[in-house]
């Protein structure tokens, strides 16, 4: 988006504060261009998360999953503010929450470190899932407006596959013809889907690299769950497949931690698990779709996905 700069960061932030007597450091992974995000210290304040969007409707869907969530037990960000620049940019402020990025830490934490995360994480992800409910499947575009609205999760999962499809159309990946086998493939058991009849808040970027975690007293807690603009009203499995895409499709050690957390306030469709391979394979080539350029390595991870569950 035109205007997505640094430049337009530090202005607005001067703005917002009414002094340039800070200090700003950057965050965020601003090589993927969705975002620009600064940790924001000075003298007469707590630190801040300054969130700039350069893509729309990020910002909408981010402040209403926060704002549902905000009397919840799920440890994640509160809204001090958000506006829009003078060339119109959306921004958030938000308040700064303590710990390291759970993927950062992973190599350090023990077997018995790595078990209470993932039963913490199963049991967050299910108040996640648990603050709302829905009548529709769909993304947020303003705050009472929905775009595109499916009633049938079946008709939203088609249309999704539908766009993707269409943007890996579009390149010259070197691998199309295993891209398309899994597009077919996701078409021939996509009636597996209709099953679902709920829909619920969903996070739909749920893993280590949005989770902090403190690690200076046992046990090891997580301290916040970053990152809702992708957030919407929509299949709940959707976030628990991601978890098992990320963790659990070459080593089973923690499944059960994870599920035994989950379960503690939400029950998992014992159908859930003969969906998740079309999950997967969905996600993989969601992956493929815009990140050949923009991000080598989880491309080739898509594609490792793909072969995984074409091979099954």
């Amino acid at each position: 988006m035109e205007g997505c700069s640094e430049e337009e960061a530090i202005k607005n932030i001067t703005s917002i504060l009414g002094t340039n007597n800070y200090r700003m450091k950057p965050v965020g992974n601003h090589s993927l261009g969705r975002h620009l995000v600064y940790r924001v210290e000075y003298p007469h304040g707590n630190p801040m998360i300054y969130k700039q969007y350069c893509k729309k409707n990020r910002r909408v869907r981010e402040v209403i999953a926060l704002e549902k969530l905000f009397e919840s037990e799920v440890p994640c960000p509160q809204i001090e503010s958000y506006g829009t620049t003078d060339l119109g940019i959306e921004w958030l402020m938000l308040n700064f929450l303590e710990g390291d990025m759970l993927d950062s830490q992973w190599e350090v934490l023990n077997s018995r470190q790595k078990e209470s995360c993932f039963h913490q994480m199963g049991k967050i992800l299910s108040l996640i899932h648990s603050v709302e409910t829905y009548n529709y499947f769909g993304y947020w575009t303003r705050k009472n407006s929905v775009f595109p609205k499916s009633i049938d999760y079946y008709t939203e999962f088609c249309r999704r596959n539908e766009v993707v499809w269409c943007h890996l159309q579009k390149q010259t990946l070197p691998d199309f013809p295993l891209l398309k086998k899994a597009v077919e493939k996701i078409n021939e058991q996509a009636e597996e889907v209709k099953e679902i009849k709920e829909a619920r808040l969903v996070h739909q970027d749920y893993d280590g690299r949005n989770i902090l975690v403190s690690t200076k007293a046992e046990p090891v807690s997580i301290t916040g769950i970053l990152d809702f603009e992708q957030s919407c009203a929509g299949n709940a499995e959707i976030d628990l497949a991601d978890v098992y895409a990320r963790y659990f499709l070459h080593s089973k050690t923690y499944e059960k931690s994870f599920l035994r957390g989950y379960q503690e306030h939400l029950p998992i469709d014992p159908g859930f698990f003969q969906r998740l391979p079309l999950y997967i394979l969905h996600k993989g080539i969601t992956i493929c779709s815009w990140s050949y350029q923009q991000a080598p390595l989880y491309y080739r991870e898509g594609i490792e996905m793909i072969k995984q569950m074409l091979n099954r």
